[in-house]
């Protein structure tokens, strides 16, 4: 064994010592021989294992939706809180396709849903109400069917952000608005149901804080773990079959689908 080698040996030996106990881990690479050496966040990492389950619920537009009942979890009253989905929507669908939706019909809700003004495109709406009238923020036309999208709004204070495949794409400042409410969550309806999401839903996620700009950039792109701070559902749809879902965060509370749906490949 060369020199450089040995040398090369006791360096990695030496680091994953060190790093046993720590929060990074030491990536080695090698090109042409050479090494090089790369400390990373070990939550910043995430690993594929081949096979591994990763669907989508595709709902039909009609009668499909899920269903989560209600947890005192998802009652933020005026505070802060955090929802995201990934979404394909399929076509304009009859009304407004609502995404994920918490509250009860007339009274206290939060929603994200898609819609288009009249003669306008696709956009995406983030909103909270105690009854008639919403506080909303909204994104310009900037849905395309048939194409994946991450979508998350985030009330942080009197502030509604909603951002598109990680980047802020608008905010408003509202009124001081209660959300709590004894409803279910709805994926894919609206409690008016004639609010169907004709398309593909996916990681469903539900935060009891205001995610920051960097949190929303950093983990918009991948599948959670579930035990990761703020996180009060996680609903990943990796099931592939039968009538219920799964919810892997804290609270452990699982969902069931209804009518028209299927499961299909999660290829976001």
């Amino acid at each position: 064994m060369s020199f450089r080698l040995t040398l090369t040996v006791l360096m990695i030996v030496f680091l994953s010592v060190i790093l046993a106990s720590a929060e990074e881990c030491l990536i080695i690479h090698t090109t042409d021989g050479n090494f090089s050496f790369d400390l990373v966040d070990i939550d910043s990492i995430t690993f594929e294992t081949e096979g591994e389950d990763n669907f989508a619920m595709s709902l039909n537009g009609d009668n499909g939706f899920g269903e989560v009942q209600h947890n005192d979890a998802y009652n933020f009253g005026t505070g802060d809180f955090t929802m995201e989905a990934w979404i394909m929507l399929h076509e304009r669908g009859e009304h407004e396709p609502h995404v994920v939706a918490k509250g009860v019909l007339n009274g206290a809700q939060y929603l994200l849903k898609c819609f288009w003004p009249e003669g306008g495109g696709v956009k995406v709406y983030f909103g909270v109400t105690e009854g008639p009238g919403e506080q909303r923020v909204e994104s310009g036309d900037t849905i395309r069917f048939n194409d994946w999208y991450h979508i998350a709004g985030v009330r942080s204070d009197n502030n509604l952000i909603l951002y598109i495949d990680g980047e802020q794409e608008a905010s408003e400042e509202i009124e001081e608005i209660d959300v709590d409410s004894d409803g279910s969550l709805l994926f894919g309806e609206s409690y008016r149901f004639n609010d169907a999401f004709p398309g593909k839903l996916d990681e469903v996620r539900l935060w009891n804080d205001a995610r920051t700009r960097e949190e929303i950039a950093n983990n918009w792109n991948r599948e959670l773990r579930g035990d990761e701070e703020g996180l009060v559902g996680l609903w990943h749809f990796n099931e592939g079959e039968g009538d219920s879902f799964n919810d892997s965060s804290p609270t452990d509370n699982d969902g069931t689908l209804y009518g028209g749906y299927d499961w299909v490949e999660a290829d976001w």
